[in-house]
């Protein structure tokens, strides 16, 4: 896949619908905007997507990404939405402390993929339905881990790209990951303060690349 374009979203306008519920917008370029609209869950939640059925465990973070009418080069492009997610623990600190990551198909019967970022006991839980609508239309999506960008990791910190495939489209796509946060154990995937790096496995923000 050829990279032409690269969209960065640096001007938001944010409104507050409500204490849990928050609505950002902004221009790729031209006549169009991406629309953000945030749902903080505390308690266990039921949603459809998508003729989906999807459990929201507290606490979540549910985004839906609405993407209108993008100017494309022509119908043999495709988008892709970029979504970097990071955690991290301040470093100064004087015990041993490892961080970790994985990215795979969820366990659940829920078409997904998922990113966990881990630091000590926290984790950073992401999941991204295999399924977008489309021009009104739902259609299968392909998430993937990017391993081309630049991501920090470090004992304290743990961060990953995961592009969301967007085939050409006409009016508008519609797209709803969903990140929580977990308490665990220690990984077998870790990169630890104490040098003792075991085998590792080769707040969120986006943008959007224009693709062959």
């Amino acid at each position: 896949m050829e990279i032409k374009k690269t969209h960065f979203f640096e001007n938001w306008t944010q409104t507050s619908l409500s204490y849990n519920k928050h609505h950002y917008i902004a221009n790729i370029k031209g006549t169009s905007n991406i629309t953000i609209e945030t749902e903080w869950f505390d308690s266990l939640t039921n949603i459809t997507f998508a003729n989906q059925k999807l459990t929201m465990n507290p606490p979540t973070l549910k985004y839906n990404i609405n993407i209108t009418k993008y100017e494309f080069i022509s119908n043999i492009n495709s988008l892709q939405l970029v979504i970097q997610s990071k955690l991290s623990k301040n470093s100064n600190i004087d015990h041993s402390i490892c961080s970790a990551q994985s990215f795979g198909e969820t366990t659940s019967n829920d078409n997904s993929n998922y990113i966990q970022l881990s630091v000590e006991k926290h984790s950073l839980y992401g999941r991204f339905i295999k399924r977008g609508i489309v021009d009104n239309k739902i259609i299968s999506i392909n998430n993937e881990q990017l391993n081309d960008l630049n991501s920090e990791s470090s004992y304290y910190t743990s961060e990953s790209h995961i592009g969301i495939n967007i085939p050409w489209f006409k009016d508008l796509v519609q797209l709803d990951p969903d990140f929580s946060v977990l308490l665990d154990g220690s990984s077998t995937n870790s990169i630890c303060k104490d040098g003792h790096s075991l085998s590792k496995k080769s707040v969120n923000w986006c943008y959007c690349r224009l693709c062959w």
